[in-house]
């Protein structure tokens, strides 16, 4: 509650033990008596606190007295006053007026769009004694051309650049910049170009021109125009210098763009001629502000503010827009009935400065306190405590007394408002120093703070060394870049010298401000965000496969036996393994990717960064192409994560008895723990001894009470075991997981103590999880997802013991990857070839070919023919088909046989014959041996498919229907 009577500001127990819980803030004593209005007796103070109180427009540090009970709180006359909570309104004038962020209705559709100024375009003046300079191409990676494209695209439609075709001396390259959004800003890199562009000037209103003009003002609006540069359009013989290269050729703007060195001249001198004449306005660059002494006249000035940029078609950005506000933040002041006052977050880096902890440390205060000290009254009194700890005999202390001393300091950095205006004619000073706990900065003009600027080292740059807090030389070059606009020269000031403000911010940097990463950082997050592969359908697999020339050749090949191109040179080793399936070519069951997906398919499988060989393990169970295993090699040799996350070369394991393999899945388990990672979290790993199939659990502890419950959920999905194997240590060692253990009926059984290789199963899958895991933090991924990721690859990938995946082995069913595979009820293989050979024989069901007409027959040889050719074989090689007539079926199995073979003359030859070997038995067993060798996966076949296949025994299915063609 606001009381104007009160002297001193008060907060109850309950309100200080609620605001200040476990924040470690502890209250001062004092010796004050304070008495509550026509009382005698003084109220029960516990202590005094001081601390940060603001309002919307307002912060200030204030002094706060506690009292015991929950008697309610008070704000004093004198902070009520500061914070503009409370004011004297006798023979004043000013009245309140209402924010609001409503524009008239009749101008809402001035904020859609980009729009063109009207009557007039921008030359700029280019220098033709300066030669052109065509700058090489910068490639962009792959998966952030499409983001580029849109960009590109979207710009061609508002009219903002066009293609080049024609030839041009100036090129410059693109750099691609992320947005919060997830879309990229396309940017010029002009600097080349910028040695021939000449800068205009203009004369640039500064803030005392402002404060002049908005003298009396009670009601304000500011205006931003949205894209300001795009909505100029260029010269037609200025815009062959602002060409620029990207991969889909050559582009040029057509309106004024970033980078180019005279635009924000051009442009604020554009909008102020656009707004002379107008009463009520004024503009630095894009910002307009426009105001008035009361709400009609600052209504009647906007109206025709907007009237003006309507009738030349210019568009604002609603969202930066602020209209009829009783005070508002205009280039980094803010502006009100009460006059002009610098914005409190310049001086939060300050006020929130930390005590020194040494001499150095004071001195570098005080070499600050001493540039700002003419704006503080009695600075000699404030600062001789602090100045008597620099003396060289002085001992270092720091005490209650000197705590008092400094904030005595800073309130009167606050209470003066010692930061001064920005005069764009001045000259400005950057002041910047690096120390090993943080960064700092000054921006100073004329001898007077603008804005101070302090940065806390994260928990990773603190492990460097102070000199890597230095600029490289590629940080210097992405400076300049920055600074192109500007002129400027460098002026080294060691750190000792008190002169330096700077180098006390670094050392006491504010560590509630968050820290922002540079552009750099962005994009390369950007980029690796935007690498991640996504998972690849069939459908896009037939689409890349239709229009990859190779791929057409190699199916025209397999439809003709016609090997001769050279470009199926490598598919013809594997002729006979491949087939066609609805535009897809498959290799037995693998798909064989086209060329354009295989490194995509490639990152699929290396999701979780598995080595070499279980990555190709993975691959070759789904997929294969030429050369498929040195690509493998290459990528993973060149993934940067892989080769920083994975340790130094281990020794060769000693010679080691292989622990029999358990009879069945989840008979035998063994579980471990990995972590403490940063963030305090730990994983529980449990891994089958039969399958190898991983579970993993995330726990903030190693306790009992919370491993229980996660061992809990995997058995529900898993089952029981009958042994659990474990190390020794907690929980394992607590009487509640035996308890745990006899409930369950399962045996827990411990390693030989200090000997982990007992526990090799879980040991060594731990150290395939800690590399995922220091890969996806290097990549700056969220390492909870990038560990599922891992994990669906790694159950999928057959097994090194096993030769079948984890999961197959467990659940005797394959899971699905991101990886393409086709869909394993089809039975693809025998699909494909089905198509592929549309003629039926005798390994179709039912077996019903076309019979043959015998025409002659001379001793053993028969000639016979049907619709399509004619034949002449030996009469063995032809079998009469099987009659409708019982009697004659009888008749015909008992013939005699050889070798499963029908011995025949040609006296006994019928007149409808079918060629062909023909094996009776297999024949009667057709839908058993067509079962068997849909069964068939890879290269090989079961025992009995083997028994039962007619030809050699073991050969591939595929090779005996190209047989039976031939």
């Amino acid at each position: 509650m606001i009381d104007s009577g009160a002297s001193v500001n008060i907060l109850d127990d309950a309100t200080f033990n609620k605001i200040t819980r476990n924040k470690g803030i502890s209250l001062e004593q004092t010796n004050h008596k304070i008495y509550s209005y026509g009382s005698l007796r003084p109220l029960p103070l516990k202590g005094v606190i001081k601390t940060n109180i603001s309002t919307d427009s307002k912060h200030l540090s204030s002094q706060f007295h506690v009292v015991h009970g929950n008697s309610g709180n008070l704000l004093s006359y004198t902070t009520a006053c500061q914070l503009n909570l409370l004011k004297v309104t006798i023979n004043s004038t000013t009245h309140h007026i209402p924010s609001t962020n409503q524009c008239p209705p009749e101008f809402e559709c001035f904020f859609s769009g980009i729009g063109k100024l009207t009557g007039k375009t921008v030359k700029l003046h280019i220098d033709p004694d300066v030669s052109p300079e065509q700058q090489p191409h910068r490639r962009i990676p792959f998966h952030v051309r499409s983001d580029v494209e849109k960009e590109l695209k979207w710009f061609e439609e508002l009219d903002i650049i066009e293609k080049v075709d024609e030839p041009t001396p100036w090129i410059s390259p693109i750099v691609v910049v992320p947005k919060k959004s997830g879309e990229v800003r396309i940017c010029i890199d002009m600097r080349e170009a910028n040695q021939a562009v000449k800068r205009e000037k203009h004369l640039i209103p500064t803030i005392d021109d402002l404060v002049a003009d908005l003298n009396g003002a009670a009601v304000f609006t500011t205006l931003d125009l949205s894209s300001g540069y795009h909505q100029l359009e260029l010269a037609e013989e200025s815009r062959h210098i602002t060409t620029f290269s990207t991969h889909l050729g050559l582009r040029r703007y057509k309106r004024l763009l970033f980078g180019i060195n005279a635009a924000s001249e051009i442009f604020k001198n554009t909008i102020e001629e656009l707004l002379t004449g107008l009463p009520g306005c004024k503009n630095i660059s894009d910002d307009i502000i426009v105001f008035g002494k009361d709400q009609a006249t600052h209504d009647a000035n906007l109206r025709q503010v907007l009237e003006r940029l309507k009738s030349h078609n210019l568009r604002l950005n609603k969202e930066k827009c602020h209209f009829s506000r009783s005070e508002v933040i205009f280039y980094g002041h803010i502006f009100s009935t009460e006059g002009l006052r610098p914005d409190h977050k310049k001086v939060e880096a300050i006020q929130n400065a930390t005590p020194p902890r040494s001499s150095s440390e004071v001195k570098s205060l005080l070499g600050m306190a001493q540039y700002l000290s003419r704006y503080i009254p009695g600075y000699a009194d404030i600062t001789a405590l602090l100045r008597g700890l620099t003396k060289d005999y002085a001992t270092w202390k720091w005490e209650e007394i000197e705590q008092a001393a400094l904030d005595k300091l800073k309130k009167a950095f606050t209470d003066n408002q010692v930061m001064s205006y920005f005069d764009p004619h001045q000259a400005t000073k950057v002041i910047v120093d690096a120390s090993p706990v943080g960064l700092g900065a000054l921006l100073v003009q004329n001898d007077k703070v603008i804005c101070c600027l302090m940065s806390k080292l994260d928990t990773l740059r603190l492990r460097k060394n102070c000199s890597h807090h230095k600029v490289t030389s590629a940080r210097i070059d992405r400076w300049k870049l920055r600074l192109m606009p500007y002129n400027y020269y460098l002026v080294y000031k060691p750190g000792k010298d008190e002169k330096n403000t700077a180098d006390f911010l670094s050392r006491h940097p504010n560590c509630s401000e968050p820290q922002p990463e540079s552009v750099a950082e962005e994009y390369v997050n950007y980029v690796c965000a935007n690498a991640v592969p996504t998972a690849m359908t069939l459908q896009e697999i037939q689409l890349e496969t239709s229009v990859d020339d190779t791929m057409q050749m190699v199916i025209q090949a397999i439809e003709t036996n016609n090997w001769s191109d050279p470009s199926t040179t490598e598919y013809k080793k594997v002729s006979d393994e491949l087939s066609v399936h609805k535009g897809i070519i498959l290799r037995g069951h693998r798909i064989v990717m086209p060329t354009s997906l295989r490194r995509r398919t490639i990152h699929l499988a290396h999701i979780g960064h598995q080595g070499i060989i279980k990555t190709k393990r993975l691959l070759r169970s789904k997929v294969w192409f030429p050369n498929i295993d040195k690509m493998v090699e290459e990528t993973i040799q060149n993934c940067l994560p892989c080769q920083v996350a994975t340790s130094g070369n281990h020794p060769p394991p000693e010679p080691l008895k292989m622990t029999q393999l358990p009879s069945e899945p989840w008979k035998e388990v063994a579980m471990d723990f990995l972590g403490p990672f940063p963030t305090g979290e730990y994983f529980l790993v449990v891994i089958d001894a039969f399958s190898r199939f991983p579970e993993v659990e995330v726990l903030t502890t190693v306790f009992a009470k919370a491993v229980l419950p996660k061992l809990n959920a995997i058995f529900s999905r898993q089952g029981l075991p009958e042994v659990l194997k474990s190390d020794n240590g907690p929980p394992f060692n607590a009487p509640e997981f035996e308890s745990y253990a006899k409930h369950c009926g399962f045996t827990h059984r411990n390693i030989t103590p200090y000997w982990p290789q007992a526990n090799g199963e879980a040991e060594r899958f731990m150290r395939t999880l800690q590399k995922c895991i220091r890969a996806a933090i290097i990549e700056k991924k969220n390492w909870k997802q990038a560990m599922n990721q891992f994990l669906l690859n790694y159950r999928a990938t057959p097994h090194s013991t096993t030769n079948i995946s984890p999961s197959e082995s467990l659940n005797n069913r394959k899971i699905k990857t991101m990886l393409p595979e086709m869909p394993s009820t089809s039975k693809p293989e025998q699909k494909a070839m089905a198509e592929y050979d549309p003629k039926e024989n005798k390994f179709s069901v039912p077996y019903n070919p076309q019979p043959f007409v015998v025409e002659k027959k001379k001793g053993t040889m028969v000639t016979a023919k049907n619709v399509s050719k004619v034949v002449t074989r030996i009469s063995s090689q032809f079998k009469v088909p099987r009659p409708s007539n019982p009697q004659e079926q009888k008749t015909l199995q008992q013939r005699p046989k050889r070798n499963h073979i029908s011995q025949r003359n040609s006296d006994s030859v019928d007149r409808y014959l079918i060629p062909g070997q023909w094996n009776e038995k297999k024949q009667n067993h057709g839908d058993e041996h067509l079962d068997c060798c849909a069964t068939e996966c890879g290269t090989t076949f079961t025992t009995s498919c083997k028994d039962r296949l007619c030809g050699e025994k073991g050969e591939h299915i595929t090779h005996l229907i190209k047989k039976a063609e031939k």
